[in-house]
């Protein structure tokens, strides 16, 4: 048989056959470059992505190569199970990692060195707020903060069962509401103060000042209570009625955390804002508005928990605005002496404060409001146009307990006082915003500021003074942040609401977990009414959520052999 030699085409012009043979006419073609890589040299599955994204065929070689698709059964629901047993891993094994083999050595090496001398000895009692804390610490070394949930704080007041909400007031909406009064009226001047001692000025952290132990008594009476406040009341003297204190309150409600209560009082076309007697307004917070503020569980009986820090501040603010008051120099006694010196005891030792009775005409002299404010201390003007006369001051002081918390004052209060105010005014806006305001209300040309920390962190016994700065309260006011006009809008939307009320007590209370004002109408007796008491103790059995100490209640309170507080005495003459 003789071999045929096929017929060959010549192509002249450039590479590959000149015209399409007959046979091979119908075969598809896939063109491709010289220069790619031939990895095999048929693909009759069709699929042109088997060397990566780098050697995939060009997008028209899917339509060339269709003629060789085919369909194939989906074994996307394959799956191989694997009957072998998994190896078990005790505890975390990343913690591993942490820890090199020299780490381990020298800790197993400094344990055979403290091992116990003998099995006998006692081990060391622990307290109940070391193992707390020792508990917290391993549980947010296993479980992180997943399951670091703050119990409910409870509210200042008990609120029993037949109160009912009259009104609601979100802060939200308080921090809209915008008010302005006109200039105030000096009603009445009572008591005397005392001149200031310019030394203080010059105390710094170097020449820091022990702080004295002032045994004097202070007055704390509520607004009902107070004799010229009846007085004023009767000779239609305004329609509004309360203290710098209680207003201060309620005119920076929208920074306060921590839970209060206020009594308001209808009676005819008068209204009252009184307090409870040990109420919480009384006495100062700490770290209010911090971003870790003091703990206040009960069973943590440690200096720095929120109640001894508290009774520490009052004591602190107490004696401070007395030590800085001076003996030899003359002081200022006004017409009529003190409302609340009792006759039996004309001998006490009683405070320097003089008590400054003002009106302010609010929305358009609708609602006169009388406050009884308090001047902590006066200075004769001794150069410039207001030579010779007198200036009232506003004395408060700022404490630290913990110099490793944020600041330490000793190092930094005189090169950087700011940072330091700057601090005070992140852990202790409200606390602050309520010192200027009752500035504002008492006329006050100065607000001076003391810093007073421990002797000893570990010691509430024992202070010293490093420091004082004194502020203009209105550019204090801008430099804080406070909004005097939303402060007066505030308490105007209060009394709008409290003057539609019947005649009668009620309660407005700030909400201890929610940014919310709550006015309740108790009926007679319901504050302090035989069953209140009853009640209160019965529900705290049947709830153990309500077993948690208040953050500031009154009842918490008790004076303290640590801490000694000066005696705040009441008017007792009008009850």
């Amino acid at each position: 048989m003789a071999f045929r030699v096929p017929e060959i085409y010549d192509n002249p012009d450039g590479w590959g056959p000149s015209n399409v043979v007959g046979q091979v006419k119908s075969i598809p073609y896939a063109p491709y470059n010289k220069g790619e890589r031939v990895g095999r040299v048929a693909d009759w599955s069709g699929q042109a992505n088997y060397r990566g994204a780098r050697q995939r065929q060009p997008a028209s070689d899917t339509q060339v190569n269709s003629a060789f698709f085919f369909t194939q059964e989906n074994e996307d629901d394959f799956q191989l199970v694997d009957m072998s047993k998994p190896t078990k891993r005790y505890g975390n094994h990343r913690r591993f990692y942490y820890y090199n083999k020299p780490y381990w050595n020298n800790r197993n090496r400094r344990g055979r060195q403290d091992e116990a001398p003998a099995k006998n000895q006692p081990r060391q009692k622990m307290s109940k707020a070391k193992m707390n804390a020792r508990a917290r610490y391993m549980s947010y070394r296993r479980w992180g903060n997943q399951f670091d949930h703050k119990p409910p704080r409870e509210a200042s007041v008990h609120v029993r069962k037949d109160w009912k909400v009259v009104q609601e007031f979100p802060l939200g909406d308080l921090q809209k509401a915008e008010a302005s009064i006109q200039a105030p009226e000096d009603l009445a001047f009572c008591g005397k103060v005392q001149a200031y001692d310019d030394a203080y000025d010059r105390v710094g952290t170097r020449s820091e000042r022990v702080l004295e132990r002032k045994e004097r008594t202070f007055f704390n009476v509520t607004t009902s209570d107070d004799p010229v406040i009846q007085e004023l009341a009767k000779g239609g003297k305004g329609n509004v009625f309360g203290t710098d204190t209680i207003l201060a309150v309620l005119m920076c409600a929208t920074r306060s955390v921590y839970s209060w209560d206020i009594l308001v009082r209808r009676e005819g076309n008068n209204l009252y804002f009184d307090k409870r007697e040990n109420s919480q307004i009384d006495f100062l917070t700490v770290d209010e508005t911090a971003a870790e503020p003091p703990t206040d569980d009960k069973e943590d009986d440690t200096i720095n928990n929120a109640q001894s820090l508290s009774r520490e501040a009052t004591y602190v603010n107490q004696n401070f605005s007395q030590q800085v008051l001076s003996d030899s120099k003359a002081g200022h006694e006004f017409e009529r002496s003190n409302p609340f010196l009792e006759e039996e005891n004309p001998d006490e030792t009683v405070a320097s404060v003089a008590y400054r009775y003002r009106r302010f005409p609010l929305a358009g002299g609708e609602y006169n409001i009388v406050v009884r404010t308090e001047l902590d201390g006066m200075q004769v003007v001794k150069t410039g146009e207001k030579k010779g006369t007198r200036q009232y001051f506003t004395i408060k002081a700022l404490n630290e307990y913990d110099p490793k918390k944020d600041i330490d004052w000793r190092q930094k209060l005189d090169i950087q006082r700011g940072a330091v105010v700057a601090t005070e005014l992140r852990n202790n806006s409200c606390k602050l915003a309520r010192w200027t305001i009752q500035s504002l209300l008492s006329g006050s040309s100065t607000l001076k500021l003391g810093f007073v920390t421990r002797m000893n962190s570990k010691s509430n016994k024992q202070h010293v003074v490093l420091g004082t700065q004194f502020y203009k309260p209105k550019e204090f006011a801008t430099q804080i942040h406070l909004n005097i006009r939303n402060s007066w809008g505030i308490l105007k939307t209060i009394i709008d609401a409290c003057m539609k009320l019947d005649e009668g007590e009620y309660v407005l209370l700030k909400d201890p977990n929610k940014p919310l004002l709550q006015l309740y109408d108790v009926p007679p007796g319901g504050l302090d009414g035989p069953d209140a008491e009853e009640e209160e103790e019965e529900e705290a059995a049947a709830n153990p959520m309500l077993n948690f100490t208040s953050l500031l209640s009154g009842a918490s309170f008790v004076p303290d052999a640590s801490v000694p507080v000066v005696h705040v005495a009441r008017n007792e003459k009008n009850e």
